[in-house]
Order: C-alpha cells, then sequence, then structure tokens
C-alpha cells in the first residue's frame, strides 16, 4: 500500500528534499475556490485514472475532472442534482469514482455558498448508502476527506495525507481503494468478504 505525506499544494514527482517542503506554497487559500481539487491531490487523481474516459464524479463541484460529474448547482457539473438521488438510480459501472464531498466546518460562512453543506462522513445511514453503491458500481474509489474510510469488498491500495500550509486547517486524506476479487454477501455482519471457491453455485 501507498502511503504519503505531503504538502497539500506539492506532489511526489515535485518533492525532492526538505527545502522544496518549506518552499511550496499552498496554491488555494480560503475564498479562491468553491469545488476544485488543491493542485497535490488533482495531480495525483490525474496520475491514477490516466486516459480512463470511464470515471464517475461525485460532489464535483468545480472540476472537470470526470466523464459525469454530479454536483446541485455548479456548471461544471454534467449533472446537477443531489449524490444521494443519483446514487438510488444508478444503473452504470465505472473503473474510477472520486468524492470530494463537504467537510463538517465550524465556520458556517465557508459553506455559505454550497448547495449542500452536509458532511458525508457524519451521516451513518448515507455512508451505508454510498458503500453499497461502490460494492455495485465502482473498480476504484478515490476518495478527499478529513479521514479514510473502508469498504467491505475493498483494500486500501494507497493513502495520501496533504498538510495545508497556512492557519489551522485540518489535515486531507486522498484514500484509494480497489476492488478486491471477493463474493459479498451483504448480510455478513463481521463486515469482511468471503473468498470465491471455484466450482461452487
Amino acid at each position: 500500500m501507498i502511503t504519503q505525506v505531503l504538502p497539500l499544494g506539492v506532489t511526489p514527482r515535485s518533492v525532492n528534499n526538505l527545502k522544496q517542503f518549506r518552499d511550496k506554497k499552498t496554491p488555494n487559500r480560503p475564498g479562491d475556490y468553491r469545488g476544485a481539487f488543491a493542485s497535490g491531490p488533482e495531480r495525483i487523481i490525474r496520475e491514477l485514472i490516466g486516459s480512463s474516459d470511464n470515471v464517475l464524479h461525485l460532489y464535483s463541484g468545480r472540476s472537470t475532472i470526470g466523464r459525469i460529474r454530479v454536483d446541485l448547482e455548479c456548471e461544471e457539473a454534467t449533472l446537477k442534482m443531489s449524490v444521494e438521488k443519483y446514487i438510488s438510480s444508478c444503473s452504470d459501472h465505472f473503473e474510477w469514482c472520486l468524492l470530494d464531498p463537504p467537510y463538517q466546518i465550524k465556520d458556517h460562512d465557508n459553506l455559505k455558498e454550497y448547495a449542500d453543506a452536509r458532511a458525508l462522513s457524519g451521516n451513518a445511514l448515507f455512508r451505508d448508502r454510498i458503500r453499497l453503491f461502490f460494492r455495485e458500481h465502482v473498480d476504484n474509489v478515490l476518495y478527499l476527506d478529513y479521514c479514510s474510510p473502508t469498504c467491505r469488498g475493498f483494500s486500501r491500495a494507497g493513502v495520501w495525507a496533504f498538510l495545508p500550509g497556512y492557519s489551522w486547517q485540518p489535515v486531507r486524506c486522498l484514500t484509494w481503494l480497489k476492488r478486491q476479487n471477493y463474493e459479498m454477501s451483504l448480510f455478513d455482519k463481521k463486515d469482511r468478504p468471503a473468498p470465491i471457491v471455484a466450482g461452487h453455485d
């Protein structure tokens, strides 16, 4: 599994020594943006997905990554609707799914322009629904949040922790979840997949 800690505006290929960590400045500061990836996570995401066109981007905001981009109101979205509504009706399968959901921020002025400012990580019922969506429709997940989630049937292929270069901003984690070759029971209370056994129905 890949594990790295990087400044929010720096990528692995551009980091050769500690001086670069100190000299690089975070390009995205509060007020500069509403809903696009900072340069560090964006470059890693683009390197991972490569030339794949089969990419779904949930909570896409102003980002232009992904063939299907779901957001409530941003012009860059290809589908202007809630993520909850989209995943409940989706029948497609994707090689990659990107998520950069709203964070739970104490200063609500930072989110006053968002149509939906609820944090996914704090919504237990929706977490269950989106995990089920991953298992049924997605091969790889790239999730940027304050946490590093897991999902039955997937393993962490990489985790990048990004250190913002200003103020008291929390660390962001970009987690890569990769589908494993398992059959899963939705009623497995131990929350772990059963291996496929050849020759059995």
